[in-house]
């Protein structure tokens, strides 16, 4: 039987409210010291809401359709590219940025679960979705956010140098499998080719598959040889192989791989420009 793979989210469990009454009991000069009332007011000052009205809460309960509201808790490529918007027309008064290069003691991570940590740097501008108590949620360049846990470690005037994030830090596995089947209908040129090559695997493998695979039990097949047992295979493995014998699994998979790194270059080149036009426009050479 052909495997399916499920992709389970991961939930952060709550934390119970004892904890964080035993926290306030034994640090409380920590969480005083968390954010001073002067950088709270400056930093509620710059929350998304007060400059996006329309992206406020207030006003996602009037939109039209929820596929249309500014969800900063999610990471969809559709979402990630309203974000991408948002810091592009967002005014350089409203951006902050870290004073050192942020950790996991610091902030949460930027990255995808199972994947290697990556953090803000020193010097990358970010902007303020929203303050709660003394942590601060941030928004980055490439549609990213993470809750700084650490705000005394941001400052609100342009550093002498600006960083940009590098432009493939927000670009998955995963990202670029979403963009390989967004291509309908299919365009010319090697990406069209690609695309009547997949149609033509899928259909011959999914035939495959349905002419040859039993409809009930687990099946195995065993050979031998000269009266002497040679090897015992799964029926379903059997059935596999030979699918992607007959159907060219190995010319298709190598293909989809040259167009992967294809539409992947595509995406970073745009990016990369796109963080250098922002950079120059925060260093004022525009």
């Amino acid at each position: 039987m052909q495997s399916t793979h499920i992709q389970m989210r991961r939930h952060l469990w709550k934390i119970p409210l004892f904890s964080i009454l035993l926290v306030f009991v034994l640090q409380p000069a920590s969480w005083a010291r968390g954010l001073s009332a002067e950088l709270r007011a400056s930093l509620k000052e710059r929350e998304l809401s007060r400059h996006f009205p329309d992206w406020s809460r207030k006003a996602k309960r009037k939109r039209q359709r929820p596929r249309d509201r500014m969800r900063f808790s999610r990471v969809r490529p559709e979402e990630a590219k309203r974000r991408q918007e948002v810091f592009d027309k967002a005014p350089r008064e409203l951006f902050v940025f870290p004073k050192q290069d942020l950790d996991g003691l610091q902030c949460g991570a930027l990255s995808l679960p199972g994947e290697k940590g990556l953090y803000p740097l020193r010097g990358e501008p970010l902007l303020v979705v929203k303050v709660v108590s003394s942590v601060v949620r941030v928004l980055t360049s490439d549609g990213l956010t993470t809750t700084i846990r650490s705000p005394e470690l941001l400052t609100l005037s342009p550093p002498a140098k600006i960083r940009m994030p590098p432009p493939n830090r927000n670009l998955s596995g995963e990202k670029v499998n979403d963009l390989l089947d967004e291509m309908v209908p299919a365009p010319s040129g090697k990406l069209g080719r690609f695309n009547k090559l997949r149609k033509k695997f899928q259909r011959c493998y999914q035939s495959y598959w349905k002419k040859h695979q039993p409809k009930s039990g687990n099946w195995s097949v065993v050979t031998y040889h000269g009266g002497k047992l040679k090897r015992v295979e799964d029926l379903d493995d059997r059935i596999e192989r030979r699918a992607r014998k007959k159907c060219g699994a190995s010319r298709y998979e190598r293909k989809k791989r040259g167009v992967k790194n294809m539409l992947k270059n595509a995406q970073i080149a745009v990016m990369r420009g796109r963080l250098s036009r922002l950079q120059q426009r925060l260093s004022g050479q525009e």
